[in-house]
């Protein structure tokens, strides 16, 4: 997998579980989002929406900590100012910086990722960094969260696509109340004492299956970054559409305990009127489903 413009570093501590991870990008890069979770940890996304002034981003932070490792971004921040990115608003460089972040406390020690461990993943990232499984922000991902079962290991997974000269990266950071699928067969997700997926979408609606659900402590964070020019309402299209990735890949998905979003970066430097938005779309759903799997494979 290689994107020009795209450089992803990682930084973690494995002995408290959590961790961040950067996407830099060589030139300011329009961006949109699509929340479709209820749940949501989230900071300075806002600025994307389509009726505001702010339309570029310098970097995506992906982090662990739930809302407390939205902190996280200063790192980032001070780094992009350091190396003189950032908008310019005359008397400071303001870098544009949305966050997203995982609830992973119940897998690892209560602490969250900081400025300075933010700060190193900018020092680590390169280009071609597509290393997957647990690092980064998917350090302390689980998926198939109860109070009753035991849950899957998960991480952070990329799937990178290429057609008609346009190329598309999309990662994922699985840390879902779902089971993920893969060929209609559950990969990961809740386990019995056997050791058995119970198949959470099916319990749900069985007599005499009960669980608790980890309510509010699960989300799937995703960015597709398109190696081609588009504006933020076509990327806002390319977002929605990608939603279907998730659905296919998780089940059940998307719910009111999970803080779903999908990011979406366009990478190129000239419009192009020939681009097809409805193959792009499709390409990142499937991307998208792909990288799900591939955060608990590895």
């Amino acid at each position: 997998m290689n994107l020009n413009g795209l450089k992803i570093g990682h930084a973690q501590d494995y002995n408290i579980k959590t961790g961040v991870t950067v996407f830099l990008l060589d030139k300011p890069s329009n961006c949109s989002y699509l929340v479709c979770g209820s749940a949501p940890a989230l900071r300075d996304v806002s600025t994307l929406d389509l009726d505001t002034f702010v339309s570029k981003i310098d970097a995506l932070l992906f982090s662990g900590g739930s809302a407390y490792g939205l902190g996280a971004t200063n790192g980032v921040m001070s780094w992009l100012e350091e190396h003189h990115k950032g908008l310019d608003t005359n008397y400071r460089l303001v870098p544009i910086v949305p966050t997203a972040a995982i609830y992973d406390f119940n897998y690892g020690l209560a602490v969250e990722p900081n400025a300075d461990m933010a700060y190193e993943a900018c020092n680590n990232a390169i280009g071609n960094n597509y290393k997957q499984g647990n690092i980064g922000a998917g350090t302390g991902a689980c998926v198939g969260k109860t109070t009753s079962y035991e849950s899957t290991n998960s991480g952070i997974g990329m799937n990178q696509v290429e057609f008609d000269g346009i190329k598309i990266v999309s990662v994922a950071v699985v840390n879902s109340i779902g089971d993920i699928y893969k060929n209609g067969q559950i990969i990961a997700g809740a386990k019995d004492k056997n050791n058995v997926f119970i198949n959470m979408e099916e319990s749900l609606f069985s007599k005499g299956v009960s669980f608790n659900l980890e309510k509010n402590k699960n989300t799937v964070l995703v960015a597709n970054f398109i190696s081609c020019e588009l504006s933020n309402h076509e990327l806002a299209m390319i977002s929605k559409m990608s939603v279907s990735g998730i659905s296919r890949a998780i089940k059940p998905s998307m719910t009111m305990y999970d803080g779903d979003v999908i990011f979406s970066i366009s990478m190129g430097n000239s419009i192009d009127n020939s681009i097809d938005l409805m193959k792009i779309g499709s390409a990142c759903a499937t991307n998208i489903e792909i990288a799900i799997q591939n955060a608990v494979k590895e």
